[in-house]
């Protein structure tokens, strides 16, 4: 193999490898998402404010109503060292992110609902990059990855196939 050849593919490998470990962290946040909510002290907290009738419809002032009276399981949720894929996490917000924890949040904004049209989760992406201070250069790139690997999702319950080779390699 001449040199060009070799440095061609030892950049190859070299990106592979980088892709690979970008992939495997995602992986992991699979199986860890909001798992938080699960353990205690914070698994209480959701119990106790599932009391409450009614689930608001996400962004409105009814849910934020929610969130301000119980502020506290939020807090919890939002500093748990598991949840970095909520800008209240970090001090400086989405700007303290990293693309892993980006990837995670535009997951948690869009699966909100079973079933999201592409219109009601560009409108969140939309709401949020006020909130949160997200450029626009950003939200366009968020739009885009809904756009291209979100549209088809619907709903369903049941565990993708590709989830059960994800959990062996993780363990």
């Amino acid at each position: 193999m001449n040199k060009t050849d070799n440095m061609i593919n030892r950049h190859i490998a070299s990106v592979q490898l980088r892709i690979e470990k970008l992939s495997l962290e995602l992986e992991k946040r699979i199986m860890l998402h909001d798992s938080s909510k699960l353990e205690e002290p914070e698994h209480s907290m959701w119990l106790e404010m599932d009391k409450e009738k009614g689930k608001p419809a996400y962004g409105t002032s009814e849910y934020f109503e929610r969130k301000e009276r119980f502020a506290k399981v939020f807090e919890q949720h939002y500093n748990n060292e598991k949840n970095t894929h909520h800008p209240e996490h970090f001090l400086n917000g989405v700007d303290d992110m990293n693309i892993i924890d980006v990837a995670e949040m535009l997951c948690d904004w869009v699966s909100y609902k079973k079933v999201i049209s592409y219109t009601e989760a560009s409108k969140i992406i939309d709401e949020n990059s006020e909130r949160f201070g997200i450029s626009d250069q950003l939200a366009s790139i968020l739009k885009n990855t809904l756009r291209d690997y979100f549209v088809s999702l619907g709903g369903g319950n049941e565990e993708p196939e590709y989830l059960k080779d994800i959990k062996e390699k993780i363990k």
